[in-house]
């Protein structure tokens, strides 16, 4: 099945609110988490985890939808503003709505709008992912020591029997594991192999010759035979 998102509504119009409802009762992926004419309830609400999508009017008494998104700011939760009044527009996308509908909203706006916020909560997801597939704690000669790193600020890699060495800018780690148990399961890693002993990072390559890399910071890093078709591969799309 798949995954169904939580829209929730504030407008202090009923007739809004009803409107809004009753179209994304039939748009597939979405349905009303809550929808109320009370804005202070609505963020509430919304800051609970009650929705993922936040659909909201700009004009309201006592907390409006540009103050509801300040307040929104930072969380990650897309915000559509829906107002009869298209010169809010502007301070909508200032504040980085991801959609504006001009009311009466009517299905096709409601759909877009409800879709291009959907890929933006997907991505900001998929950057959270990112960084948590990252993270890595240390298994160290002691067993795991409770320290983490950051996979994306190793500079190289380097594996002398069965302790690889992560070595930083101005620091580096002992783990007990292969280099290839290591980079085993690393999704969102730029550490690509370029030696039976050695990773780097792709992003701090300086240079790139028949035997060697040379990284940013001008340490040398032998080029395997084997691994330099894959790495010509990677580059092969982006030669100027």
């Amino acid at each position: 099945m798949d995954r169904i998102f939580k829209v929730g509504l504030i407008d202090y119009e009923v007739s809004a609110l009803i409107n809004l409802g009753e179209i994304i009762d039939m748009i597939p992926e979405f349905e009303v988490g809550f929808k109320t004419t009370d804005p202070n309830e609505g963020l509430s609400k919304i800051l609970s985890g009650e929705a993922e999508i936040l659909i909201t009017d700009v004009v309201i008494p006592n907390l409006g939808g540009l103050s509801i998104s300040e307040k929104l700011e930072g969380t990650g939760i897309p915000i559509i503003f829906c107002s009869a009044h298209d010169r809010f527009a502007v301070s909508g996308y200032q504040l980085n709505a991801a959609y504006f509908i001009l009311k009466p909203a009517f299905f096709t706006e409601v759909s877009k709008a409800l879709h291009t916020a959907r890929m933006k909560l997907e991505s900001s997801n998929e950057k959270a992912l990112m960084g948590r597939e990252n993270v890595r704690l240390i298994n160290g000669s002691g067993g795991i020591t409770g320290e983490t790193i950051d996979v994306s600020e190793i500079v190289y890699l380097e594996q002398s029997a069965n302790v690889t060495t992560l070595h930083f800018i101005n620091d580096k780690k002992f783990v007990v594991s292969s280099l290839t148990n290591f980079l085993k399961g690393l999704k969102y890693s730029n550490l690509v192999r370029v030696h039976k002993s050695f990773a780097v990072n792709i992003l701090l390559i300086k240079k790139i010759n028949f035997t060697q890399i040379t990284l940013k910071n001008d340490q040398k890093i032998p080029l395997g035979r084997g691994y330099r078709e894959g790495l010509n591969d990677y580059f092969s799309d982006k030669i100027l």
